[in-house]
């Protein structure tokens, strides 16, 4: 996935969280947060909510489609799994090509969620879960491969056709 044959600009974070990530938590040690239910955030927020409230505006905000890579982290043992707004055809189409054996179509969401900022700017979205218990398994690393280039062919970023699998599970 060579950056350069890419036909359009991709924001990437590679961790949105990196106090709670040194920590092994998933929540900051400072004001004991969790940034995965904090969005919108607020600017004159705790940390964790300035962290939102900065990446919902520079990154969420900016996107045509928002992918959000997930694991288990250090405590929990995750299916490997990709999710998905069941009522978004932009979103049950990237899902239907992510490549991930385990899909999961949510109806509804709650709020809080990176997913919620990007469906209340209407910007189609997929998120992702590997195993975690503290360790990357080559297995899902292949499936976070698989859904960032299948995504990219999608999209029109990169030329091609998205390495299709077999949908296991349609939750």
């Amino acid at each position: 996935m060579d950056p350069a044959r890419w036909s359009r600009d991709s924001r990437v974070v590679p961790v949105a969280h990196p106090p709670a990530l040194f920590a092994g938590t998933r929540l900051r040690p400072l004001d004991d947060a969790n940034l995965a239910r904090c969005f919108p955030g607020a600017a004159d927020g705790s940390p964790t909510r300035a962290i939102a409230w900065h990446l919902d505006r520079s990154i969420i905000a900016r996107a045509d489609f928002y992918l959000d890579l997930h694991s288990g982290g250090v405590r929990f043992l995750m299916p490997s799994m990709a999710g998905y707004d069941l009522t978004d055809p932009r979103s049950v189409e990237a899902a239907n090509i992510s490549g991930f054996p385990v899909i999961w179509g949510h109806p509804t969401l709650g709020p809080g969620r990176t997913i919620s900022a990007a469906k209340l700017r209407n910007i189609p979205f997929l998120y992702t879960e590997a195993r975690g218990c503290g360790r990357v398994a080559p297995e899902d690393l292949a499936l976070f491969r698989r859904i960032i280039q299948n995504l990219l062919i999608h999209l029109s970023i990169l030329p091609g056709s998205p390495e299709r699998a077999t949908i296991q599970h349609h939750l």
